[in-house]
């Protein structure tokens, strides 16, 4: 992993991470079943919980885990209670209880409730554009509740991110440095949070699960984000055989392909013909960016209706005036932000040339659904910057004269001792990441 020193460059290293981390809220409600692993300390005369991690769901938020630490102030012994905990499946547990007063510690990152934000901050490009007419205020660009992301500090904002990519067939460089979706994976990996979706249910024995979106929010160009764009992408997109020959896989179940449905505007349900536990899990990877027409379950129906003839009579004339064949084949085209930039989007920041191009730019995004927990509108950085090289040799040799400010795709750990040993007169630092890979792996067949 590179990353520059200079003053910009670090605000810039900063601010990635920051966009990048994932909000644990602290509240709780009810209970839902789940593990409850239970450590304990021994206090002289007495046995003290001294730390629970237990799941709970919190209305407006999916809270994954929760972990409370008590500290005993003074051992005072209340009760002593035996009982039996049955767990389905497990043998019965006698557990003994005995109470004693604590002092609590939460210890996750506190999420601000979002309408309790005094002020609500944005990038000064933002602003200049706010003054002169050109963009809506920022609580007007915001969702009524928008996702807050926790941070090491408050970052500053403005700055260009310089990175390197291999050209066209590296989609993914710019997909994971921006990656976006209804939910997403923890920092850690361990745990699925929200994103674009405040919070989800399961219900009828896992078959059908319910998302909740955040009311208020909006694509790149300012065109509310509802269930409507659910709907049109399964109906008029998924369903159609011109468009989808073939299902996406993450939507079928025992064979038969889940069905969308609107709920409201800003409520949607997604129903399987078998139980589907694992279905959070899927949806936090499905973003792929738009390129792919079924790895999305959403897409910007106000922009792409132009393109489908089901809503455009002439879609036909309309391809065949832009050099295809049919409708079917311009609105491919059209969908597939490597060559059309402007398809509205999600992200923290947006393309603004084709993928082709020598470099390659993204801007942040106005609308982007989220903020600091100081009410701060996010990304903190303004550009992104995809130079594109010929060969890793030449980005290694580019990384070494400090013309890369983050980047750990392509570095490869053979080139380490080389990069390390050039630390000072480059203006970088090299960093040892914990893997995201293993360098041994067991695979279980678990379709046998």
């Amino acid at each position: 992993m590179l990353a520059a020193t200079s003053s910009r460059a670090f605000s810039i290293g900063l601010g990635i991470f920051l966009v990048l981390l994932i909000a644990l809220a602290a509240a709780c409600t009810r209970e839902v079943p789940g593990e409850t692993v239970i450590k304990e300390v021994q206090v002289p005369g007495e046995t003290v919980v001294t730390e629970v991690v237990k799941e709970v769901v919190v209305p407006g938020e999916t809270v994954i885990k929760e972990v409370v630490k008590e500290v005993p102030v003074e051992v005072v012994v209340k009760e002593e209670v035996i009982r039996e905990v049955v767990v389905p499946g497990e043998t019965v547990i006698k557990e003994v209880v005995k109470e004693v007063e604590v002092v609590k510690f939460i210890e996750v990152t506190p999420v601000p409730e979002p309408r309790g934000f005094d002020r609500l901050g944005e990038a000064p490009i933002l602003a200049q554009k706010v003054a002169a007419g050109r963009l809506p205020p920022v609580a007007d660009r915001l969702p009524k509740e928008p996702l807050v992301l926790p941070v090491q500090e408050v970052g500053r904002y403005g700055g260009t991110l310089r990175r390197a990519f291999k050209g066209p067939s590296d989609w993914p460089n710019f997909v994971r440095i921006s990656r976006t979706g209804l939910v997403r994976y923890t920092s850690d990996g361990t745990a699925i949070m929200p994103g674009m979706a405040k919070g989800w249910e399961a219900s009828d024995g896992g078959k059908v699960w319910t998302f909740y979106l955040r009311e208020g929010m909006k694509w790149s160009d300012g065109a509310p984000f509802t269930a409507d764009d659910f709907v049109f992408q399964y109906e008029d997109v998924i369903l159609n055989e011109e468009l989808s020959p073939t299902h996406p896989t993450q939507l079928v179940v025992d064979g038969e392909l889940a069905k969308i449905e609107k709920v409201d505007d800003y409520t949607v349900r997604i129903s399987f013909a078998s139980p589907n536990y694992v279905f959070p899990e899927v949806v936090a990877q499905m973003d792929y960016g738009f390129c792919c027409l079924t790895n999305m379950l959403f897409t910007p129906s106000h922009y792409m209706k132009q393109f489908h003839i089901k809503h455009n009579a002439d879609a036909n004339n309309q391809a065949k005036e832009a050099g295809f064949d049919n409708w079917g084949q311009l609105y491919t085209n059209k969908f597939d932000q490597r060559v059309n930039p402007e398809m509205p989007d999600v992200r923290p920041w947006v393309l603004r040339n084709q993928h082709s191009s020598q470099v390659l730019v993204a801007e942040r995004n106005p609308y982007y659904y989220a903020v600091d927990p100081e009410g701060n509108q996010l990304p903190y950085i303004d550009r992104l910057e995809f130079t594109q090289f010929e060969s890793l040799e030449t980005l290694t040799l580019r990384a070494l004269a400090g013309e890369v400010d983050f980047q750990a795709r392509h570095i490869l750990m053979g080139d380490f001792p080389v990069l390390k040993q050039n630390e000072s007169e480059g203006g970088y630092k090299v960093l040892l990441w914990p893997a995201d890979a293993a360098d041994l792996l067991l695979y279980f067949n678990q379709s046998f």
